[in-house]
């Protein structure tokens, strides 16, 4: 059994997905003004379009307008190294699930950071898929195949600016640590999502204090923080949990899309 949550400053809400998946997500978002007993919602903010013959891969710089630069800073921390494809259901259930993507929705219209991105590109699909507005990998261990699987998907899609049948948005790849990214990064201005990043990858309790912390001040007011089947990240009590009562066994939705 699997537990699905979104998690926003003032509430969570979850859902349990009946599949092979093992773990938790769970999104949160800062908390909106309540007016009248109902929240107040912020004006959309409309995504850039997609221009023909653009090159997704941009720099940090142009996608987090006020990030400071790298200044080399290495925490003395152990990271274990892990190749966990968890993303992928998040895809399979955007693609296949009409209430999962409403229940994805706080990610719509912004920039989303993946912390230990992996081998893989399906994080950058499931951005995709949720209307984030650009896309930022961020990986320590094994950035060149990290590079490397973007690269195959650049191949594949060259030239096309639909994915799935979304816009294609930016992205940017980083080899660096989660807080060494995190604390260059200006207050409320990112989504933040991270996979399979649990107590085993990152077995220091005071760096993934640092890195909750982190993520709580450079979360976006519209934006959310989505953390699947990761554990270990204390993010404060100021949130509570309401739940989400679909079930959904994702091994039928097949799409064929490659990473």
């Amino acid at each position: 059994m699997q537990a699905i949550g979104l998690l926003r400053r003032g509430r969570i809400l979850s859902a349990r997905v009946a599949c092979r998946f093992i773990g938790v997500v769970r999104i949160m978002k800062p908390k909106l003004r309540i007016m009248n007993g109902s929240e107040q919602q912020p004006p959309s903010e409309q995504i850039p379009p997609v221009e023909t013959g653009t090159n997704f891969r941009s720099s940090v710089e142009e996608l987090i307008p006020g990030i400071r630069p790298d200044d080399g800073y290495k925490p003395n921390v152990r990271f274990e190294k892990a190749q966990a494809k968890s993303a992928e259901m998040l895809v399979r259930l955007l693609i296949g699930d009409s209430h999962f993507q409403e229940f994805m929705l706080p990610l719509r219209g912004t920039i989303v950071v993946d912390l230990g991105t992996g081998d893989n590109v399906s994080s950058y699909y499931a951005a995709i898929m949720s209307g984030a507005k650009g896309f930022v990998a961020v990986e320590p261990n094994i950035f060149e195949q990290t590079v490397a699987a973007f690269d195959k998907m650049k191949q594949m899609y060259q030239g096309q600016t639909m994915l799935l049948g979304k816009k294609r948005i930016q992205y940017s790849l980083i080899n660096q640590d989660a807080f060494s990214f995190l604390r260059r990064l200006p207050p409320r201005s990112v989504s933040v999502l991270m996979n399979a990043i649990d107590t085993s990858i990152i077995p220091d309790l005071n760096y993934r204090q640092a890195v909750s912390n982190s993520i709580q001040r450079v979360l976006a007011t519209r934006g959310a923080f989505i953390s699947n089947n990761s554990y270990g990240f204390d993010l404060g009590k100021d949130f509570v949990l309401s739940e989400f009562d679909q079930i959904h066994d994702i091994s039928k939705y097949t799409h064929n899309f490659q990473y």
